[in-house]
């Protein structure tokens, strides 16, 4: 099949948009359901789109009488009490989750629901085209459509891998080069750099490896001392950096608790205080050969921040775009538009909405 030849399957994809795109905010209250990590991530979003409900719901009794954003949180059951036309954008990572809430709505007698997904794609449904487009391999494509089919409908992702390694499993990223430098944002405990280091057989120039997390970032040194000694690597090769990659130089605070295992920055996180670094600055005079990120929702910042290496060095890269509604659009563009001369893959890996991955080479 051509490249900019559709297919029946491209249809049913595009009329899935189309529909999303009729839809109107005109005489409902909106209320968003699901006040936890799936909302505080697309927080950009939500404002960006104008779609700042006039009450979260959630189904948390801890949660409820509490406010997010300064927005008073509900009970399902209050829903009536306090709409008369209630719209309810659901806002979950999870398909179980999604289904169980659709079901009680109905129940409810609560008829006109949306994932959140579906109302932020429809109005971007152009750009959303342009993407898939722009997709080298059909299989591409059929990635990409299933994760935007599914989580329109709320239903679980049809197509995923489950046999190659995330980030390294494409053999341009899974190769050995003795010159390449790899750049892991949001290194977590090492497992990304450890990964990389097996794969490539030891293979490569440098490692950068940027984590906020101070006990992430304790784990890290551990994991990469004992991969140093398995490997006989000399320590100077592997550069761990406590902070973060965004736009630009400068310092945020984390937002998270002890039981998430990942982190955010934003600047009006609650808890400490950790550097932010640009790219294109800390590592202005290296030739970076790979990029992995997987940064809770800050990708876009990141490739800002590395606007300049982007468009010089052409690295690889492997930037998780499942975090914000807008990143399946927003980041294949920005990258393209950066260096025109990436060929791009999307592989979804998981069975939550989470694990999509861009892949740009």
């Amino acid at each position: 099949m051509r490249k900019n030849q559709k297919s029946s399957g491209d249809m049913k994809f595009e009329q899935y948009l189309r529909k999303a795109e009729t839809i109107s905010l005109a005489g409902h209250e909106i209320l968003i359901w699901g006040a936890g990590n799936t909302a505080e991530l697309n927080k950009g979003v939500i404002f960006e789109e104008g779609l700042c409900p006039d009450f979260f719901v959630d189904s948390d009794p801890a949660k409820q009488g509490s406010r997010l954003w300064d927005i008073e949180i509900i009970a399902p059951d209050d829903i009536k009490k306090h709409c008369e036309n209630p719209l309810v954008f659901i806002c979950s990572v999870q398909p179980k989750v999604c289904r169980a809430v659709k079901m009680q709505l109905m129940e409810m007698g609560i008829v006109t629901y949306h994932m959140l997904d579906e109302v932020v794609w429809g109005r971007h449904r152009k750009e959303l085209m342009t993407v898939y487009q722009l997709l080298e391999t059909d299989e591409s494509k059929e990635y990409f459509a299933s994760v935007i089919v599914s989580r329109i409908k709320g239903e679980e992702v049809s197509k995923i891998n489950r046999k190659d390694m995330a980030y390294f499993g494409m053999e341009q990223f899974g190769t050995g080069n003795a010159e390449e430098i790899f750049v892991d944002c949001g290194a977590f405990e090492g497992d990304t750099v450890e990964q990389y280091v097996d794969v490539k057989k030891a293979v490569f120039k440098e490692i950068y490896a940027f984590e906020p997390d101070q006990r992430n970032w304790e784990a890290m040194q551990k994991r990469i001392g004992v991969l140093t000694q398995k490997w006989n690597l000399a320590q100077s090769r592997i550069h761990l950096l406590k902070g973060a990659a965004g736009k630009q130089d400068g310092s945020m605070r984390l937002f998270g608790n002890i039981d998430q295992e990942a982190v955010k920055v934003r600047e009006d996180g609650e808890g400490e205080t950790v550097p932010v670094y640009a790219l294109d600055s800390v590592l202005k005079d290296k030739n970076i050969g790979f990029i992995k990120a997987d940064i809770e929702g800050c990708e876009m910042d990141m490739i800002e921040g590395a606007a300049g290496c982007i468009r010089r060095c052409r690295p690889l890269l492997a930037i998780c775009i499942y975090h914000q509604s807008s990143d399946l659009y927003k980041i294949p563009a920005a990258i393209k538009e950066l260096n025109s001369d990436y060929k791009m893959e999307i592989v979804h890996y998981g069975d939550l909405y989470t694990d999509t991955i861009l892949y740009a080479y």
